[in-house]
């Protein structure tokens, strides 16, 4: 009986498999097995390239900012470039080379110098106070001294530190150790800062010579993954005017703000003119930042019985030298963006605060294209044709 059954199963198979070597069951797990492997290949192909892309970050990542920071300054002088190139027939290589050179003598070179000279005007400051502290403390204004409220009681703990209490005086020393502290971690910063403005200037060399590909990669980047949506090229050129206006505005509104200072500073007879002069430009990038330079130095000259040069120097650099943040950086930011005003400042501040210096640039431009989308979505129109990076 189980044999006949056998028997007939065997032969029920093959006219199901119509002659076919294998069995039913077999050719079901083949044809499995072939959509499995068809299903899993693209996921084995992704995982691949994952984990390609994070070991190219992970290699290229200690040198992010040297890299931001380079495309940074080939976009913005990315005109020059091509004027240099045109001039000097095509040569590619020799064009990016006088550039960079450029680069680095008008702002690699004073960035060193002001940071070797900062260490320098800090010595030169400490020293001074340490004088003041051990050959007596100067008597307080009589207008400080008679301030509602606050008055007496400053009177009461500079006398204090003048009778050396040993509570205040160790309350002074332990601010001392702050400050110096903290100037040192700023020196240290800023150390590393020009140190990795060099290797952005090596980086950007490159840039330029390969600008004309990097340019019509950009592009077509962007075209392929827009799928060739104009939206997407005029954000890229929102995206372009944005950081080319906002370092115009931020440079040149520091060169101002800091010859200003410098003005300011070499009238009133403040030693390391030069050095604090270059310093005060390399902190007008931050607003306020220029404060740092004119505020200490207003302090030591009224501390050295100059009140008049004390007041003047106030004067100048808050009402003059500030007003420049208020009238040059619009005009030019506003040239390559149609940004307003306040989310420039918000884009500038926010984006120091949260991404350290490159924030001063990444902060306004992603402003810049969240207003773009903003605009673009409350007025339900198609943006107009977006304009070349390379013109």
């Amino acid at each position: 009986m189980l044999a006949s059954l056998s028997a007939s199963f065997s032969a029920a198979e093959r006219m199901v498999t119509c002659g076919h070597k294998h069995t039913l069951y077999p050719l079901k797990r083949k044809e499995i097995a072939v959509y499995d492997r068809r299903l899993l290949e693209p996921l084995y192909t992704l995982i691949a390239l994952g984990l390609l892309v994070a070991g190219c970050v992970m290699i290229l990542l200690p040198f992010s900012s040297a890299l931001v920071w380079a495309a940074i300054f080939v976009f913005s002088t990315r005109h020059v470039y091509w004027f240099i190139n045109s001039k000097l027939g095509g040569r590619n290589w020799l064009s990016a080379s006088l550039l960079v050179l450029a680069i680095f003598g008008l702002i690699v070179l004073p960035l060193m110098y002001a940071v070797v000279s900062f260490g320098g005007v800090t010595s030169e400051y400490v020293i001074r106070l340490t004088s003041h502290l051990q050959g007596g403390m100067p008597t307080l204004p009589q207008w400080l001294v008679e301030m509602r409220w606050v008055g007496p009681k400053i009177h009461e703990w500079w006398e204090k530190l003048v009778l050396g209490d040993p509570a205040v005086r160790q309350q002074v020393n332990d601010a001392v150790m702050v400050v110096l502290k903290g100037l040192l971690k700023f020196g240290a910063v800023a150390g590393q800062g020009v140190g990795m403005l060099v290797l952005s200037c090596f980086v950007s060399l490159f840039f330029y010579a390969g600008l004309p590909s990097v340019t019509q990669w950009l592009q077509a980047g962007v075209r392929r993954v827009s799928g060739g949506n104009r939206r997407a090229e005029n954000l890229l050129a929102v995206a372009g005017g944005t950081i080319q206006g906002v370092v115009f505005g931020i440079l040149g509104t520091a060169l101002a703000q800091g010859f200003l200072v410098g003005i300011a500073l070499l009238i009133a007879g403040i030693p390391s003119t030069a050095g604090l002069t270059f310093l005060a430009i390399l902190l007008s990038l931050v607003p306020f930042g220029s404060f740092l330079i004119w505020g200490p130095a207003a302090f030591w000259l009224y501390q050295n019985d100059q009140t008049g040069m004390a007041i003047f120097v106030v004067v100048w650099c808050a009402g003059i030298a500030g007003s420049a943040d208020n009238v040059i950086k619009p005009l030019l930011i506003g040239q390559n963006s149609n940004l307003p005003f306040i989310l420039i400042m918000l884009g500038i501040l926010g984006g120091a605060i949260q991404f350290g210096a490159l924030g001063v640039f990444l902060g306004p431009t992603l402003l810049a294209l969240g207003y773009a989308l903003a605009k673009e979505w409350l007025h339900g129109v198609e943006p107009p044709p977006a304009a070349e990076v390379q013109e």
